[in-house]
């Protein structure tokens, strides 16, 4: 599963053409400028036969692209696991096509050897390294993928670590000409245009200049009227608008006593890959530390989303009771399968698929063997006699 917020300039498309497997999945992700990139993100179950690292080797995959694999992929093998885990036949074989074989992407390990990325709540396992990242040649020209580091702080309770990273192909930074970003959502339009003007008003000294259509404007004019109106949409904004807050939580019951929460959890599973990393031998205390520390964190989340939750109700007003909908609603999409069209690569994208049902359900109509024009203009046998009508007549019809 896929989670992505939309933005203009990038659009996101599941290539299944390229696999229709439940355990591969296969995104590409495009930019306006051309560019476009593949994650090919695999959950390989220990116990499946074949394996999807086994699978994954038949899926024809592009050349001539960035592409990145990532995901869970239960294998051990000397280039990253830890010191107490042995690799076997399969991933000597994955070790092989992956990153040396012609027939493979030849792509080289992200992760660092001995990185744990799987700490067990468990007593009677080990640490391990199961998380992985291969990029190809074209994603380390591109340098696609940066940043790249296991934060043990977005676990939140799972025994999987999680993982970030960022893509910044292409990608431009653009100056915050405010400083200040403000929420739009809750402001009246009347509200804003009232503001406008008045903020308008108080500088018509630059912006009049260029509305007098005898008189020859120049470009210093022109560019003090510019700012004039951008300082006046600024001032307008900052005036009925609320600064937005910045949180990468983006809950609104997150607090402070769940930040406290999970920072601990974050330092006690630190803690024990430290220690059993250090001494090679497995903590039951320190493991039974982390589980209670998890437990809590979880009562901890569904107690303060109850209670913020019932606090929203109770204090909601008349015109609250409309927006409490949204809470249950979400964008969802469960994109089509690939579309196969004669002589043509598989439609995978929303407007290659568009563009090949109305090509197959929606053609033009074939051209008439005889070109048919009628006579209106005559009269011919049979025709009624036309009869005048007045308005009045109709009117009592």
């Amino acid at each position: 599963m896929t989670y992505y917020k939309r933005r203009p300039d990038f659009d996101v498309t599941l290539r299944s053409d390229l696999a229709q497997d439940l355990d591969i999945q296969i995104i590409e992700v495009s930019r306006q400028n051309g560019k476009r990139w593949l994650y090919v993100n695999t959950y390989n179950e220990g116990g499946h036969r074949p394996a999807a690292a086994e699978r994954l080797i038949n899926i024809n995959l592009p050349q001539d692209i960035p592409i990145v694999f990532t995901g869970d992929w239960n294998l051990h093998h000397e280039l990253w696991s830890c010191p107490n885990k042995n690799g076997n036949r399969r991933s000597n074989n994955f070790v092989e096509w992956m990153t040396e074989s012609d027939a493979g992407p030849q792509c080289v390990l992200v992760n660092k050897k001995g990185g744990v990325t799987f700490t067990p709540h468990n007593a009677t396992s080990s640490s391990s390294v199961l998380d992985l990242m291969f990029i190809n040649g074209r994603a380390v020209n591109d340098d696609t993928i940066q940043e790249w580091t296991i934060d043990r702080s977005m676990s939140y309770g799972s025994d999987h670590h999680g993982i970030r990273w960022s893509t910044d192909d292409g990608r431009e930074e653009i100056e915050n000409i405010t400083g200040v970003q403000y929420n739009m959502k809750e402001v009246d339009p009347m509200d804003w245009t009232s503001a406008f003007r008045q903020e308008l008003d108080a500088r018509r000294l630059d912006i009049d200049t260029i509305l007098n259509p005898v008189q020859q404007v120049s470009n210093e004019q022109l560019e003090r009227a510019a700012t004039a109106l951008t300082k006046a949409m600024q001032a307008a904004t900052a005036r009925v608008a609320k600064p937005k807050r910045q949180s990468k939580k983006a809950k609104p019951w997150w607090n402070d006593n769940l930040r406290n929460a999970a920072n601990n959890l974050s330092n006690a599973q630190l803690e024990l890959k430290t220690y059993e990393e250090g001494h090679g031998v497995r903590s039951a205390a320190l493991r039974r530390k982390v589980k209670k520390m998890s437990n809590f964190f979880k009562r901890l989340c569904r107690a303060t989303k109850a209670k913020w939750a019932v606090e929203k109700l109770q204090e909601a007003t008349s015109s609250d009771i409309w927006g409490f909908r949204k809470w249950s609603t979400g964008v969802r999409n469960y994109p089509s399968p690939a579309i196969k069209r004669q002589g043509q690569a598989p439609a995978v994208t929303h407007a290659e698929k568009c563009e090949a049902l109305r090509k197959a359900l929606f053609q033009p109509p074939p051209p008439l063997e005889d070109e048919y024009n009628p006579n209106v203009s005559d009269k011919l046998p049979g025709d009624l006699d036309f009869q005048d009508v007045t308005t009045e007549e109709e009117a009592h019809k």
